[in-house]
């Protein structure tokens, strides 16, 4: 891909590339993976998640080509970031206290 795209577009599609490669290797991994070990995935849950990331990324991308503020540009991308980071704390918040108390018996 390098070879046949480079001239053409230049950095980016050595960014794609590997992209591309890296999903590629990712997917092999997965379904390998669950041939020889399977590991029951909570699916609908990281979907959920990549789906609001998705969605607050079109929202934010809304927001700054209405108003071209660097600076409302950060404090937005910020605040939707901690907004995210929260939500996930919520929805995570057993997990999150079971990897504390694994840290405290460790210690």
């Amino acid at each position: 891909m390098n070879f046949i795209f480079i001239p053409y577009f230049s950095y980016m599609a050595c960014a794609w590339a590997t992209f591309l490669c890296y999903g590629t290797m990712m997917v092999i991994s997965y379904v390998w993976g669950q041939k020889s070990y399977p590991v029951p995935y909570a699916w609908k849950k990281l979907l959920a998640y990549m789906v609001i990331v998705v969605i607050l990324y079109f929202i934010h991308q809304g927001i700054t080509r209405i108003w071209h503020s660097d600076a409302l540009n950060y404090t937005i991308a910020t605040t939707f970031l901690i907004l995210y980071g929260l939500f996930i704390y919520r929805v995570e918040k057993k997990e999150f206290d079971n990897l504390l108390k694994m840290r405290k018996k460790q210690a």
